[in-house]
């Protein structure tokens, strides 16, 4: 655990896939003690400081975000991430799925309480002053008003996310709007690069408009789902 992994998204790609088909218990008997396991994995190897909430760390926090030069990633130190609880949110909500699904309905009132109370948590603890904030330093250095894109990847919660909060961030994302997407370091920001180099510092990544597209659709904001999908399309008709 001491190299770097990138976030667990696999809970919520597998509840997508749930939602679309009908996946077999012989099927689900073999992902959910693995899905299990990755999720512990961040609750015990990533809580350094043993407060409830998992940063991403080993040999570089940006590695391990999957963000590598972002302004909130970027370097060495312990990122506790909003997003990162977003995943984890998501990912317990999908273990309490399969493990219904599976007739293991302890375990499955356990994953809901699990995800309900860290859903509590994320709230109180990055929802300050109307917008999102993230803590560095293991929650010691909080950055009040992070100009990447990457902390809005928590609005991946969707419809889990209360009317105010999700209201207050799709607005937000405002800030990040360009012709053909989302850039990854808000524009305006005197951090912005568009060099070729710049990467996770004002390039519009694919992954990252597929989650906040996700997250818009399924928070009852469409509209701007789509906007946001049309300005991508069309930079990808552009590149060709």
């Amino acid at each position: 655990f001491f190299g770097c992994t990138k976030p667990p998204i696999q809970g919520w790609a597998l509840g997508k896939l749930m939602d679309m088909h009908h996946i077999p218990n012989a099927r689900l008997e073999v992902i959910y003690p693995k899905l299990v396991k990755w999720t512990d994995f961040w609750f015990t190897k990533r809580d350094h400081n043993t407060n409830g909430i998992p940063g991403f760390s080993g040999v570089n926090a940006g590695w391990d975000s999957g963000w590598d030069n972002s302004t909130v990633s970027g370097g060495e130190s312990d990122n506790e991430a909003p997003e990162l609880q977003a995943y984890l949110i998501l990912q317990m909500k999908t273990l309490a799925r399969i493990a219904a699904q599976l007739g293991r309905k302890d375990e499955a009132a356990q994953w809901s309480e699990r995800a309900a109370a860290h859903l509590k948590l994320f709230r109180q603890t990055y929802w300050l002053e109307g917008r999102l904030v993230t803590r560095l330093d293991g929650g010691k250095r909080i950055i009040y008003r992070p100009t990447s894109l990457e902390p809005m990847m928590s609005l991946l919660l969707g419809e889990n996310l209360d009317a105010e909060m999700f209201n207050r961030m799709a607005k937000q994302l405002d800030d990040f709007l360009t012709p053909y997407g989302l850039a990854s370091e808000m524009p305006l920001s005197p951090l912005y690069r568009s060099d070729p180099d710049a990467y996770w510092s004002g390039p519009i990544w694919a992954p990252a408009m597929y989650l906040v597209i996700d997250g818009l659709n399924r928070g009852g904001r469409r509209d701007l789902a789509i906007n946001l999908a049309q300005r991508f399309d069309r930079l990808i008709q552009q590149a060709g």
